[in-house]
């Protein structure tokens, strides 16, 4: 119970959702439910249990926000530096500072576990992360670069309790500084096109298509600032037009026997490659 500034009182089920924070969760495992209902007694019971580890230190040091602790505040003043936006100037510069600090942390300890931006798998979730943080220091009016920055705050803040992160933090700032410049070309040039298509409405499938394909806009942008606009993206036209796409870089390579990509089956800078956009993930 933060207290009575937070919100109205009625306990965490019927209280303000600002004033009763979860800290804690434990679940009694006792039953098994078999498949017509019936519970029968576990051999065994456990008693599983999860603690928030920043929500307790929250609490501990008196804070309204996991942000504010001096573990995220030192990694989001980091991204007050290099963007020169202090936190608490506006809501929406106050949201875009704390999703840089948050994944300025999460891709230092991703690389620094040998993850590598790609369009697969652990390296795919990477790079999307990276390209969430530089949008929003796009938002923020930075064009300089800001991941490099970012990973070195978090090895500051974090090192002396992880030594593997401060002793690669150099090769860690390269690769995501590296991955953030690519980015940055391909953002400039997809955003323009794409605030003129939401001025005029939803995103149709052929413009999505049109902004990955010849531009590089990864869709899973598009989807966002969308959605941040009140608008919708035609999901079901962009994968026809990739699913095209696809069965014509097929059949150039079996008309060409060489096996070798043509110009119609290339990625955009910065883009997935054919058939491995995932516009759900």
């Amino acid at each position: 119970d933060r207290g009575p500034e937070m919100g109205a009182a009625g306990g965490p089920v019927g209280g303000g959702p600002e004033r009763y924070v979860e800290i804690w969760n434990l679940v009694f495992m006792q039953y098994n439910r078999t498949a017509d209902g019936e519970l029968l007694e576990l051999p065994k019971r456990n008693i599983d249990t999860g603690a928030g580890l920043e929500r307790i230190l929250a609490v501990l040091q008196d804070t309204h926000s996991v942000f504010e602790t001096d573990v995220l505040r030192r990694i989001l003043a980091g991204a007050e530096d290099r963007t020169g936006v202090r936190y608490g100037a506006a809501e929406a510069s106050d949201v875009s500072l704390r999703i840089l600090a948050e994944h300025g942390r999460a891709m230092t300890f991703l690389i620094a576990d040998g993850v590598v931006p790609s369009n697969e798998d652990r390296g795919y979730v990477l790079r999307r992360i990276i390209r969430r943080a530089v949008r929003h220091a796009f938002l923020l009016g930075t064009d300089d670069s800001v991941t490099p920055a970012l990973v070195e705050a978090t090895a500051e803040t974090m090192g002396e309790a992880y030594p593997d992160v401060l002793k690669q933090v150099g090769a860690i700032a390269k690769i995501a500084g590296r991955e953030e410049d690519r980015f940055r070309s391909t953002l400039r040039r997809g955003i323009e096109h794409l605030d003129e298509l939401l001025d005029r409405g939803n995103v149709s499938g052929e413009d999505a298509f049109h902004l990955h394909d010849t531009l590089g806009f990864p869709i899973d942008v598009t989807r966002e600032i969308a959605a941040e606009r009140g608008r919708t993206v035609d999901l079901v036209g962009f994968e026809s037009g990739m699913r095209v796409q696809r069965e014509r870089a097929q059949q150039a390579q079996r008309t060409s026997g060489s096996g070798e990509r043509l110009p119609g089956g290339q990625a955009g800078p910065g883009g997935p490659e054919p058939g491995k956009t995932r516009p759900g993930r």
